[in-house]
């Protein structure tokens, strides 16, 4: 039997794959035009492979990610950061995986009361934390800090935003930042609540990039 090798010179040193066929031009009256067919499909099908494939270390990260936090665990504190009587923070029902923070009495802007959130975050660098509550009574949200920590001496604000949250509707409400995640990451939120009032909160995301 006598067998042919094609390779076209277009494709010769190009293609990882070439296009053998063994083929005897008496056995079942095999044309021509059927082996350059089918040569074709299969440089076609090569270059088409090749061309979705990137060399390795060629694969860039791009883009944002997403981490998202729930509220527990977290703790009521107040001036300087002490222990606090004049917030409660607790499950709320329902679900029991959002927390509720209420008042024993009445809560203003100068009691300086917050609540502590701690986020797990890699090494990077924070685009925007995004905040889902809701509030009762006139409560709110007024003021939304992120801290630093390395060594328990000292913290420092890398986020400081004042605008009141003021939403009794289940809400979201994002902060952009620019922050480098160098230690442990801290969201604190300061709280006024009045008499019978109550605040919220659920789902905690931050974007990093």
């Amino acid at each position: 039997m006598q067998g042919v090798f094609f390779i076209s010179q277009r494709s010769r040193g190009r293609f990882p794959l070439a296009c053998p066929l063994l083929y005897h031009f008496n056995i079942l009256k095999m044309k021509k035009r059927i082996v350059i067919l089918i040569c074709l499909y299969g440089a076609a099908f090569t270059v088409f492979t090749f061309s979705r494939c990137k060399p390795a270390g060629s694969i860039t990260a791009t883009g944002s990610k997403t981490f998202y936090f729930s509220p527990i665990p977290s703790i009521g504190v107040g001036p300087n950061g002490l222990p606090t009587k004049k917030i409660n923070v607790n499950p709320f029902c329902c679900p029991s995986d959002a927390i509720e923070i209420t008042a024993a009495g009445i809560v203003t802007e100068d009691d300086l009361q917050w609540v502590n959130i701690p986020l797990s975050l890699p090494a990077d660098t924070i685009q925007s934390v995004r905040i889902c509550y809701s509030s009762t009574g006139n409560a709110y949200i007024s003021q939304t800090r992120l801290a630093n920590m390395t060594t328990p001496d000292h913290a420092t604000v890398v986020l400081d935003d004042a605008t009141n949250q003021v939403s009794a509707a289940a809400t979201c409400y994002t902060v952009p930042a620019h922050v480098k995640v160098d230690g442990t990451i801290t969201l604190a939120l300061k709280l006024v609540i009045p008499q019978n009032g109550s605040v919220r909160i659920g789902s905690i995301s931050v974007s990093l990039k």
